[in-house]
């Protein structure tokens, strides 16, 4: 099986993008996880922000956060899968920005002796 293939925008950019949520009808016939009324429809600027929020050491679900979503836009519902999508995007351009402000100690050494065995791994 062929590697996935990288996406070409950066993650951080998808989260900034300029977007605004949206407010949709569902209509009473709509099957599971849909739920019949207003629904949002978030952003990742919107997601990361309610993320951000989440204090060091404690831990939201999904259900939490949209819950959130709903009451932050008096809706009665959020819509799970955009909510996801957005979420998985909010880790990644996570991911990125601690992969740019990382300090990559394995790529110096001392004057004199070898490196800490403790900082090498294969490059």
């Amino acid at each position: 099986m062929s590697p996935k293939p990288k996406s070409l925008t950066p993650w951080r950019d998808k989260v900034e993008k300029p977007a605004e949520p949206k407010v949709v009808d569902v209509p009473a016939d709509v099957k599971p996880p849909f739920k019949p009324g207003k629904m949002i429809i978030a952003t990742p600027r919107i997601i990361e922000d309610i993320v951000r929020k989440i204090p060091k050491g404690k831990l939201a679900t999904v259900s939490q956060i949209m819950q959130k979503l709903c009451q932050d836009f008096g809706t009665d519902s959020a819509c799970p899968i955009t909510t996801g999508i957005f979420l998985n995007i909010v880790a990644k351009a996570a991911e990125e920005d601690r992969a740019r402000s990382f300090t990559p100690l394995e790529h110096y050494a001392f004057d004199r002796g070898p490196l800490n065995h403790n900082l090498r791994r294969p490059l």
